[in-house]
């Protein structure tokens, strides 16, 4: 099965870093199977290379405003990102980068990470670091898809 990692965020908005730092990890320490992609603060930019991949899964990793404790982790389903209930920096709500993913595969996952700052040229939290951690090794153990929705 090939899978499709695609982290989005600002690495220059501290904690909204959590997805690019998760490709980051992932491309440091490779899964089998599972390919990352940087999809930055402009995630729509990368719908073509999803559509040249062809994944049988997509991961999207977010930091995402849950009113949750900062470092919680949570699957965000598609009709929750539409009705604009989570905070995110993009250009783009993603729940229309979300129904052009799907034309290509329906296997899509969103894991939401509460960010504890958003400020500009700061330091990631270690609430927010650690998660990015625990997401990796539900990855790697394929454990992500038991993760509790918001």
């Amino acid at each position: 099965m090939k899978t499709l990692l695609i982290g989005v965020g600002s690495i220059l908005r501290t904690d909204d870093g959590a997805g690019p730092l998760s490709v980051e990890k992932l491309e440091a320490n490779p899964i089998e199977g599972i390919i990352p992609l940087d999809g930055g603060t402009v995630p729509e930019n990368t719908t073509h290379i999803v559509k040249a991949e062809n994944p049988d899964r997509i991961i999207l990793i977010d930091a995402a405003e849950m009113e949750l404790v900062p470092g919680s982790i949570r699957l965000i389903d598609e009709n929750d990102i539409a009705k604009s209930l989570f905070i995110t920096t993009h250009t783009m709500p993603l729940n229309f980068l979300i129904d052009a993913y799907k034309k290509i595969c329906e296997d899509i996952y969103f894991i939401g990470i509460q960010p504890k700052s958003l400020e500009f040229c700061g330091e990631m939290s270690p609430e927010v670091s650690q998660a990015v951690d625990t997401v990796y090794d539900l990855i790697k153990t394929g454990a992500f898809a038991d993760l509790e929705y918001i």
